[in-house]
């Protein structure tokens, strides 16, 4: 009980110490017209095959029966597997990697 007496007491001496001195904060924006880009190199670390990505996404696609819809542009409800299928295809650029030839696939 003694301990913590001399805690709280301790406690109550600092932020009285600390009252004591008071706190002024000024702050300038300035603009600049232009910044330098520092010069960065992206390197493609994606350990996601994006035919295989795409592909089981059209296959799941067609064992829950929504592939024609999809085929033919109409909407098509998104259960949370298509969604994340979806997401990982979009974040890891394997929609644009397929459509554009970059990876194909044989069968």
């Amino acid at each position: 009980m003694g301990g913590l007496g001399l805690t709280i007491r301790g406690l109550v001496v600092l932020v009285e110490e600390l009252s004591l001195f008071p706190v002024v904060t000024t702050s300038k924006l300035v603009p600049h017209q232009s910044v330098t880009f520092p010069a960065i190199t992206l390197c493609n670390l994606n350990r996601v095959n994006c035919v295989d990505s795409v592909f089981y996404m059209f296959d799941y696609l067609n064992e829950t029966g929504r592939l024609e819809a999809w085929t033919r542009g109409e909407e098509v409800t998104f259960d949370q597997t298509l969604l994340q299928l979806w997401k990982l295809n979009q974040a890891s650029g394997c929609f644009v990697a397929v459509s554009n030839g970059v990876c194909s696939k044989s069968f």
